[in-house]
């Protein structure tokens, strides 16, 4: 007769001790990690929601760097514009000057050429101004959208329309070169 000498305490002994290390285990990974879950087996609802969570967060810093993106367009074609106007403002001016009867034909000549050399800059920022490329000023900028959340559906339209000399309703540059 064969007989197994068995030692049942050891062995429940072994037992709870593998328990005891694999749930010790357990609380280093997620003291190390900082996080409660970091498996499935944790918990698979709250992974489902963290994880959930955690996409709409990346979705959100991706939309703020989508419209610092925005902002910088924006800034670009502001300055631009501004530039423009004060070439305008300049062009008016001379325009303005120009109507005095204190000038000579030559006078007015020389304004006139001032004035179409404003206007020549002013178209020259109509088309060169963009931004990554994308002509900013010339009149195709319209409908923009911009992803600014973290949803489909959350996003900024920009649109910005020609600034060409010829949509202000500005046919020629001359001036009148006869006294007034």
């Amino acid at each position: 007769m064969l007989v197994l000498n068995t030692n049942m305490g050891a062995m429940n002994a072994m037992r709870m001790f593998n328990s005891t290390q694999a749930m010790q285990q357990t609380s280093m990974e997620r003291m190390s990690s900082g996080t409660r879950i970091n498996h499935a087996t944790d918990d698979a609802a709250g992974l489902s929601l963290s994880d959930g969570i955690t996409a709409q967060i990346r979705g959100l810093n991706q939309g703020v760097r989508n419209a610092n993106d925005a902002i910088g367009l924006t800034t670009i074609a502001d300055s631009a514009l501004k530039e423009y106007a004060e070439i305008l403002q300049e062009a008016r001016e001379k325009a303005t000057e120009a109507a005095s009867d204190t000038n000579s034909t030559e006078s007015r000549l020389a304004l006139e050429n001032d004035v179409k050399a404003l206007f020549e800059s002013a178209e020259v920022i109509a088309k060169q101004t963009s931004y990554n490329g994308i002509a900013l000023l010339d009149g195709t900028f319209t409908g923009k959208k911009f992803q600014t959340g973290a949803y489909a559906s959350q996003t900024t339209d920009i649109t910005i329309t020609d600034a060409s000399i010829a949509t202000l309703g500005v046919d020629d540059a001359s001036i009148d070169l006869t006294s007034t």
